[in-house]
């Protein structure tokens, strides 16, 4: 038993050592090489390349060499007697096919064409998603351990705030409630650090899932309220957003292949016009020239011109027109409800922008009270108890400070998750973003306390 503890304590130890610790850029780089859903994306796009080359295949020549060979043996039985042949007999041809007019393949070819547009823009889908995934996951990490670090302190004041009121009580100096309210900040200040801790393993538990590698985040921002280095982040618009988010545009790009279905659907009507040539060399060929060596050549047009298909083409067409009447009210569905989403999320974002304000005001006032106590303590007209319920308060804004700014960055990558992850908005977020989380200086919350 006492083998097992040490070994979980020593891998507790190491765990955080072996950790590396990157930016997001790096994150998300290995999170696209570990990712098998951008390997089938990529799969996607080669076997949409191919439906391509398959389809330009029906307007390109096509020849073909057709052999056959064989044994001939023969009796012919006459009323004046029996005639016997045997010998080989064989027919080669080589023929050329060239399409001149085929609209259906030529609508083939155009629909292939889309439909590797749409695979590419899948494509960007999936790195969007991905990259909002790893950001939030990141930005939780990061947040997670912020908060720890606060709450820590918290959590350490609430107990020597219980171990006080218990002694006041014990002599005397103080009440049953007042005691119990003491524990109670304790205990809660205690499960919120617990809460903290568990968000950041889970957080860096995802963050590996997704990439395969042991990865932390890396923090070089430094502060001494924890905000000073916090910028507000110009967001782009709703328009912006909505003109070249990819998932937008693969329902554009389907509403485009819908069209083109219909025009095929309609080529159906129409003649196809092939020229077609040949070579033949037979001998033996049949009956009636056995011994005869033959060669032919010929060329020509050879037309198709559809007469009645019992309905099917016209059932065809509607059918065709319905489908697109349905990508393209599909489309407008998808714009209407990501307006939405993204004016709502903008729209939450700048109220939250003024609430941060407020509560840097709040952490500034913490501070002033802070100092306050510590010089009231010093100077013998209150008890130390005041220092540390100060302190509680302070630890308790510096979180709340870290909530806020996790409340703002999600609602940021929930709008930048709607552009491609190569934008250059999404670029600029990326490189800034580790200026914009600051770490509290939480010197002034451990200086000064000995009561």
């Amino acid at each position: 038993m006492n083998h097992n503890r040490l070994f979980v304590a020593v891998l507790c130890v190491l765990t955080p050592i072996a950790a590396a610790a990157v930016d997001l850029a790096t994150a998300y780089a290995a999170a696209r090489a570990y990712s098998a859903d951008l390997r089938a994306a990529h799969a996607v796009i080669d076997s949409a390349k191919e439906g391509t080359n398959m389809a330009r295949a029906q307007l390109l020549p096509q020849v073909a060499l057709q052999i056959n060979q064989s044994e001939l043996r023969q009796t012919t039985t006459r009323t004046t007697g029996k005639d016997s042949y045997s010998g080989g007999a064989y027919n080669h041809e080589l023929s050329f096919r060239q399409s001149l007019v085929r609209e259906k393949a030529r609508f083939d070819l155009q629909i292939s064409r889309v439909q590797v547009e749409v695979a590419g823009l899948e494509l960007e889908k999936i790195q969007s998603h991905l990259w909002q995934r790893i950001a939030s996951v990141w930005v939780d990490a990061c947040v997670s351990d912020l908060k720890e670090s606060a709450l820590s302190h918290t959590a350490d004041a609430a107990s020597i705030l219980a171990v006080s009121a218990q002694k006041r009580f014990e002599q005397g100096e103080s009440t049953r409630d007042a005691v119990a309210e003491a524990r109670a900040r304790a205990r809660l200040a205690q499960s919120r650090l617990s809460e903290a801790r568990s968000d950041n393993a889970i957080a860096l538990h995802t963050l590996e899932a997704l990439t395969g590698s042991t990865l932390r985040p890396s923090i070089v921002g430094k502060g001494t309220t924890g905000m000073t280095g916090w910028r507000a982040f110009d967001m782009p618009t709703a328009a912006y957003v909505l003109e070249n988010n990819p998932a937008l545009k693969v329902l554009q790009r389907g509403e485009t292949v819908a069209m083109r279905r219909i025009a095929k659907a309609e080529s159906e009507h129409l003649p196809t016009v092939d020229l077609v040539a040949s070579v033949t060399r037979s001998e033996n060929d049949n009956n009636s020239s056995l011994g005869v060596h033959s060669r032919a050549s010929r060329i020509g047009l050879q037309a198709s011109i559809p007469l009645s298909a019992g309905g099917g083409v016209i059932a065809q067409v509607r059918q065709a027109r319905n489908d697109a009447q349905a990508a393209k009210l599909r489309r407008e569905a998808a714009e209407i409800e990501t307006r939405l989403r993204i004016e709502t999320a903008l729209q939450r974002h700048q109220a939250l922008v003024q609430r941060r304000e407020a509560i840097v005001d709040q952490l500034q006032s913490a501070q002033l009270l802070l100092e306050s106590a510590r010089r009231n303590a010093a100077a013998g007209q209150k008890s130390f108890d005041g220092v540390f319920d100060a302190q509680e308060i302070l630890a308790n804004r510096i979180a709340d400070t870290y909530s806020i700014s996790d409340q703002l960055l999600k609602l940021e990558i929930q709008v930048l998750g709607n552009l491609p992850a190569s934008d250059p908005i999404v670029l600029r977020w990326s490189e800034h973003l580790e200026r914009r989380l600051v770490r509290v200086d939480l010197r002034a919350l451990s200086s000064g306390t000995t009561p």
